[in-house]
């Protein structure tokens, strides 16, 4: 479902947004490591989104494409594998040195995220409470 696949970036985008308030000195040796794989996960998801069009608004034939279904495939995968070279470099540099969190900004990102988690997740629950298969 189109719901999943972007309620799933809205987390990822606040998890980031999080991670960049709270551990703000550990950005740039992040950021660091991360760029080559964020780079190439840029790349691929723009390509899912050319394809995306391509698939589902542009596509006047019925029959499938296999190319283009195979690539928008393989871009749904580079796009994860990317994100777990991300994690595994960023959890690998927070875990090897010592950056503590700003606790201070807590204040400001609690209730956003007390707002957010039921604004996206109560759709989703009557989205696929009534979905029929």
């Amino acid at each position: 479902l189109h719901a999943t696949w972007e309620s799933t970036h809205t987390f990822l985008i606040l998890g980031v947004n999080y991670f960049v308030w709270l551990y703000s000195a550990a950005v740039v040796t992040v950021g660091r490591a991360v760029f080559i794989p964020l780079l190439v996960f840029g790349a691929a998801f723009v390509v899912r989104a050319i394809l995306y069009i391509q698939l589902f608004y542009l596509r006047s034939s019925p029959k499938p494409n296999v190319t283009i279904d195979r690539l928008f495939a393989w871009a749904h995968v580079a796009m994860a594998g990317c994100l777990a070279v991300i994690v595994y470099r960023a959890l690998k540099i927070m875990l090897s040195n010592d950056y503590t969190a700003n606790h201070l900004l807590l204040p400001l990102l609690l209730p956003g995220l007390l707002l957010l988690v039921p604004l996206i997740s109560v759709p989703l629950y009557f989205l696929y409470k009534t979905k029929t298969t």
